[in-house]
């Protein structure tokens, strides 16, 4: 896992709301990113 870092959001929608979920904590890493891409 320490090479390779990836990130991402996830979200939902519909016709009256839109959901998005972030991530705030990785690998007892108290920092998250909704885009972290690290070529290995």
């Amino acid at each position: 896992d320490s090479s390779n870092n990836y990130g991402g959001v996830i979200f939902a929608y519909n016709q009256n709301y839109v959901r998005i979920w972030a991530p705030d904590k990785n690998n007892n890493n108290r920092e998250g990113s909704i885009v972290n891409v690290q070529d290995g």
